[in-house]
């Protein structure tokens, strides 16, 4: 029950004197009003904006409820998340530890697949160095370690060397040209290793680096046993819906009886990258009837962190460009190290560092891996901030060289003076006698 105390005779002297007062005008004099009708609308008011008893209790006293994570005790803050997502992709530089691209990820909880369709029967041991792969996983940014979730790995090239060309040190599989490097790394039983233990007729495996012109920088060659599956990968150039062929590279593709895997209703178009697959070889003159064509298509989640090797296969436009066939964008805040934007030129090798998302790495940095005099003075420069301390050491000791031969000047000089001072001291000393 509402009470009639001070605060309510302070609200009603200030009624008295407001323009307007439950419609009293202010013309009217003190007189003219009738106050027992103006307080009892004030009660009233007060008494229906009032709450109930229950209600008040319950104003009074409101617990607050605080969500607590697991692991947090009463009076810690919730704990923050310190995993960050990370993509990579490029090659496998150490088996043990795990390394790709100079990051090291622990792999003791990851899923080894072949496609995107899910797990398949491959294992850790089967991976090598030289092989391409996508991984995605978290770094800790308390602990820096990276641990892998899943891993994606999938040769380019898989079939029966068709030429050899030892003169270019490249090779023919499929209608690919398959360039291999000093850097290439050739196993499998028998192989002696290097170009010159291939020969026409063998089968191999191989993954790398796509180039701008449909062929392929090896990474690793893999010589295997005949195979029965023969499958390569690149961009359609030409597509006829009606009779149902396409064009990949040298090869005329016969999808009429293949199954569409990852396209939809909206069927093959020019420029798709696709993988085309079948248990036949391709014939030399006809059209290679094929047993399944897949639409190559990288992961949809979002990385807040993403490191992409491969050569340029698309030239800069508005600010977008293609490495190993897959988008990057970039922009004025991009940093650049051993190059500039305008040498974001065809086949040339680069490494971009940023983040994932769309489907498009975004550039936070890119470096120019041919330019290798470059990365050396990069790298040295980035050890344990040495050099940047070495250079302070020099500036110091080149003050206090100066500082020495300042001194050595100011001693000289006055030794000068002081001998000068004695000399003639001493010739007046021989006048005087």
């Amino acid at each position: 029950m509402n009470k009639f105390t001070i605060a309510s005779c302070i609200s009603i002297s200030i009624f008295i004197f407001s323009p307007s007062v439950f419609g009293y005008s202010l013309g009217k004099t003190m007189y003219d009003v009738d106050w027992q009708a103006v307080i009892l609308d004030i009660l009233t008011a007060r008494q229906e904006h009032a709450p109930s008893p229950e209600q008040a209790d319950e104003t009074e006293v409101q617990p607050v409820e605080i969500a607590v994570e697991s692991g947090a005790t009463d009076g810690d803050e919730p704990p923050v998340s310190t995993d960050e997502s990370i993509v990579v992709f490029g090659e496998i530089t150490s088996i043990n530890p795990f390394t790709v691209e100079q990051v090291e990820f622990d792999l003791s909880g990851a899923v080894i697949e072949t496609d995107d369709d899910g797990p398949a029967a491959i294992l850790l041991s089967d991976l090598q160095v030289g092989d391409i792969v996508r991984i995605e996983g978290t770094r800790s940014n308390e602990t820096s370690r990276y641990v892998a979730d899943r891993i994606f790995v999938d040769a380019e090239v898989e079939g029966t060397i068709t030429q050899i060309d030892a003169a270019n040190a490249s090779f023919t599989v499929l209608g690919m040209t398959v360039t291999t490097t000093s850097s290439t790394n050739f196993s499998g039983a028998g192989l002696p290793g290097g170009l010159g233990g291939l020969a026409a007729g063998q089968f191999v495996e191989v993954t790398g680096y796509m180039t701008s012109g449909g062929g392929l920088r090896a990474t690793r060659v893999h010589l295997e046993k005949a195979g029965s599956d023969f499958s390569v990968k690149g961009i359609v150039t030409a597509v006829s819906a009606e009779n149902r062929t396409l064009t990949l590279g040298s090869l005329t593709i016969d999808y009429g009886n293949a199954h569409l895997d990852d396209f939809g209703a909206r069927g093959i178009l020019v420029g798709d990258l696709i993988e085309v697959s079948s248990t036949t070889p391709p014939p030399s003159k006809l059209a290679w009837q094929v047993d399944e064509v897949e639409l190559e298509s990288d992961t949809d989640e979002e990385f807040e962190s993403a490191k992409l090797r491969g050569l340029i296969t698309a030239l800069p436009a508005l600010n977008l460009f293609e490495v190993n066939l897959k988008p990057v964008s970039y922009s004025d805040e991009t940093v650049f190290e051993c190059g500039s934007a305008m040498d974001l030129v065809l086949d040339a090798e680069v490494v971009v560092e940023g983040r994932y998302t769309g489907g498009v790495f975004v550039a936070a940095e890119i470096e120019f891996d041919s330019n290798k005099s470059c990365e050396d003075e990069h790298d040295d420069d980035g050890k344990d901030g040495r050099d940047h301390d070495d250079d302070g050491d020099e500036i110091e000791n080149d003050h206090h060289d100066d500082n020495n031969d300042h001194d050595d000047d100011h001693d000289n000089d006055h030794n000068d003076d002081h001998d000068d001072d004695h000399d003639d001291d001493h010739d007046d000393d021989d006048d005087d006698d």
